[in-house]
């Protein structure tokens, strides 16, 4: 699937193509080695990939991926709520603004269905309730690289972004609870944002777990090293 990849990515960039990819999971839910060399796909071509979409999660979630040089946010996996109720969360679906230019989304809005209102209502004609926008409810400018990286420093260090995300995870209804008193920082979304698993281990002050090391093991590495 990953030489399939780079070689669909070489053609794409020598007709001067942008493309989009899509996938059902993440790379964060796969094995430590394909992750890696699908990030080193992502930052070859990041020049010409203008989005990834994946699912999977079920939750509204999203991965930064990183420069290896100047550690700057270089392309974004978004991961939209799932249509389905699965972990209790209400359906949800997004639609994307996408600048016709450059072809890199510049904005969203997230809609949700009330379960809790239309499961008691005997009308037929169910509505769907805009959730949100991107950029009005992280009080950014917008759906950029660099409105993602200041999304990401608020999840490591602000309260109310943390708690406001938590409640668009979970696919919640009306308003994010209010922040507690006292509250302490978690960095667990933080953490989240990073594309593989030891990445978000290292980033939390733990190992990769022990079936992820086995997983790695019998799969074996992913290249054979010169003896020269």
């Amino acid at each position: 699937m990953l030489e399939w990849l780079r070689a669909e990515l070489y053609k794409s960039e020598e007709k001067k193509e942008r493309v989009y990819i899509l996938t059902h999971m993440s790379p964060i839910d796969c094995l430590e080695s394909w992750a890696n060399i699908y990030n080193a796909l992502i930052d070859r071509f990041s020049n010409i990939i203008r989005g990834q979409f994946a699912g999977h999660n079920h939750g509204d979630l999203y991965t930064v991926f990183r420069d290896k040089i100047t550690n700057k946010i270089n392309n974004v996996l978004f991961m939209a709520s799932s249509l389905t109720t699965y972990s209790q969360r209400n359906p949800s679906f997004r639609i994307y603004e996408i600048d016709l230019d450059t072809l890199l989304p510049i904005d969203y809005n997230e809609y949700r269905l009330n379960l809790g209102k239309w499961n008691n209502s005997p009308n037929d004609n169910i509505e769907w309730d805009l959730a949100y926008t991107f950029s009005k409810e992280y009080k950014l400018d917008d759906a950029s690289y660099e409105s993602y990286a200041r999304l990401t420093e608020m999840l490591r260090t602000d309260r109310e972004t943390i708690d406001r995300y938590d409640h668009n995870v979970k696919s919640q209804i009306g308003e994010f609870k209010k922040i507690k008193k006292n509250s302490s920082i978690n960095i667990e979304y933080y953490c989240g944002t990073f594309p593989t698993q030891s990445l978000q281990n290292k980033c939390k002050g733990t190992e990769l777990g022990k079936l992820d090391k086995i997983m790695d093991y019998i799969r074996g590495p992913w290249k054979n090293k010169s003896k020269n």
